[in-house]
């Protein structure tokens, strides 16, 4: 009887062992991802804050670089409805940089945008009104333009920026995983939990190439002597307005 009971407690010790193993792992891999979706927070915000640092300091060339660069690698899997929404925000993106030329009476920058935007521009009914920008003597009272110079307008397009971004960062590398993840078995918890491990790293890893790369093109950028905030683009661009508008 005593073996009998011997052998029961063996098992039922070595059925605790690998219950313990398999909520360690699974609290191990959830960690992993709550640390992963920090990360990625920090990155998408260091990616706006380059955008707005472009912005700022009129460098046309990093913005143009920097949204190519996001065009090829970050925005090549979307969805018909996403694309409609990036043509969008690319074309606010860069109205945005004029508006903040014209805001601070850089007529020179607003002139160049055209000049080495015009491949983009050109042809485009996005930008049919806009030519006309460096010329106007307050293109913020325009009708046409007013909301590019509105705070309001600023934090929306930039938290949509953020938003998109953020989205994008998530689905790289996503279709080949869901396929692979597919064929997983269900009643197989290990295969599954390694499998899943395996794709998140594969995921992050993917995530962290980007942003190497990415931080060469922000790196070649001139660096500006002080770092901007999104608050204090915002103060440039209604400081002439008390009302933010």
């Amino acid at each position: 009887m005593s073996g009998v009971y011997a052998v029961e407690s063996t098992k039922e010790l070595i059925k605790q062992y690998f219950n313990n193993v398999k909520y360690f792992s699974q609290l191990a891999a959830k960690q992993k991802d709550q640390q992963l979706q920090v990360d990625t927070k920090l990155q998408v915000e260091r990616i706006v804050s380059e955008i707005v640092k472009y912005i700022d300091t009129y460098d046309i060339d990093s913005l143009n670089a920097s949204w190519e660069y996001f065009s090829t690698h970050l925005f090549n899997n979307l969805t018909e409805m996403e694309s409609k929404t990036l043509n969008k925000l690319e074309a606010d993106i860069f109205k945005l940089y004029l508006a903040n030329c014209a805001q601070n009476k850089k007529t020179e920058k607003s002139v160049q945008f055209f000049e080495k935007m015009g491949h983009v521009i050109t042809n485009n009914p996005l930008w049919t009104d806009w030519f006309c920008v460096p010329y106007l003597p307050d293109p913020a009272s325009d009708k046409r333009f007013c909301n590019y110079f509105c705070k309001t307008f600023h934090e929306i397009l930039l938290t949509t920026l953020h938003n998109f971004i953020s989205i994008s960062l998530s689905k790289l590398c996503k279709p080949p995983l869901v396929g692979y993840c597919q064929g997983i078995e269900e009643s197989d918890d290990y295969t599954l939990q390694a499998r899943t491990q395996a794709s998140q790293q594969l995921q992050n890893s993917m995530v962290e190439m980007f942003m190497d790369d990415f931080s060469i093109i922000a790196k070649s950028s001139e660096k500006a002597k002080a770092k901007p905030t999104i608050k204090t683009m915002f103060k440039s661009f209604t400081r002439r307005s008390s009302d933010g508008s």
